[in-house]
């Protein structure tokens, strides 16, 4: 059991998040329930062979089990903006390479079903690393964290790794998202805290 035995110690956090004790931050009022029977996810932009994946073509993808944190680029010293959680899901790299993508591709811009816009390097989602995932401790994503389907990238801020995510378009520009444009971190490396 990771979150008892020898890892836990009077007065820290249990090295893995529960779910129900897992920050959530949101740009949104009410946060959108994604209809997995309709839900889609588009491969698309400079490649040379868009994708659209169901649900069930998500989870059908062999998957994989990971250990990884996220944090909010607000989170203060200490602040409780901070999680860790067993993530389920695959490398990005496997579907821009099923797609093919082209050269001259500069940025991964990322859709959500919410409408929030946010980007990151092609080279970020060639990371092997860079996850599509679909469950969060053993269980399917629950909404308010980005079901049917979000992106975990370790070594950048939470708000690059996005929730709900509907499409992903290889563009030849330097896309600037919601928070970009609102004066945040572009490249929002993960500092030491």
């Amino acid at each position: 059991d990771v979150n008892g035995g020898p890892f836990a110690f009077a007065g820290m956090p249990f090295p893995v998040t529960p779910t129900d004790e897992f920050y959530v931050v949101s740009k949104n009022l009410v946060d959108p329930t994604v209809d997995t029977s309709s839900w889609t996810l588009e491969i698309g932009g400079l490649v040379d062979r868009p994708m659209v994946l169901s649900y069930t073509d998500l989870l059908a993808r062999e998957s994989v089990e990971f250990t990884s944190t996220l944090e909010c680029i607000s989170n203060p010293v200490g602040g409780t903006y901070i999680s860790n959680g067993v993530w389920r899901g695959f490398a990005l790299k496997e579907l821009l390479e099923e797609a093919g993508v082209q050269s001259g591709v500069i940025d991964l811009e990322l859709h959500a079903a919410d409408g929030y816009v946010e980007s990151f390097p092609l080279a970020e989602g060639m990371a092997a690393d860079t996850m599509i995932v679909h469950s969060l401790n053993g269980e399917l994503l629950p909404s308010g964290h980005g079901a049917p389907a979000r992106l975990i990238v370790p070594g950048i801020f939470g708000m690059k790794n996005v929730k709900w995510v509907t499409r992903i378009d290889a563009v030849g520009e330097d896309i600037k998202g919601f928070w970009q444009e609102r004066g945040w971190s572009d490249p929002a490396p993960v500092v030491t805290m």
